[in-house]
């Protein structure tokens, strides 16, 4: 059978979605040394009612190749919320992914200052925009 017609496969956008597309969104985003894997159990407990994404931080899973920086984690953040939960979300963070969610906060807050809650717990970060 020839392949001369098939699409060649979609790259990775670097996170996994679930969950109805029209769903309040919740973005997830794992700590140092892990990948979105990580987010899997929680993302099967909310995909029902949510659209659940799991994000790869840079230097992390299908990112690793990609060097680690807090402003490039902030804008895989924001590409998730914007591209794959309806440029709205609950983002929660663990450990490294709570200090980048709080960087993704402190970047839109001045543009959705009255949109904006933010809550920290420890080494976990979450916040609605």
């Amino acid at each position: 059978m020839s392949d001369a017609g098939a699409r060649p496969p979609r790259p990775d956008p670097g996170w996994i979605a679930r969950g109805p597309a029209e769903a309040p969104g919740i973005v997830l985003v794992h700590g140092s040394r892990l990948t979105r894997s990580a987010w899997l159990p929680v993302m099967a407990r909310l995909d029902r009612e949510f659209r659940v994404v799991a994000v790869d931080l840079p230097g992390h899973g299908t990112r690793a190749a990609e060097p680690f920086t807090l402003d490039g984690a902030a804008a895989v953040i924001e590409v998730a919320i914007d591209q794959a939960a309806g440029g709205r979300a609950v983002v929660v963070g663990h450990s490294l992914g709570g200090y980048a969610c709080l960087e993704v906060a402190a970047a839109r807050s001045e543009e959705h200052t009255s949109e904006l809650q933010s809550r920290g717990l420890i080494s976990y970060a979450v916040f609605c925009l």
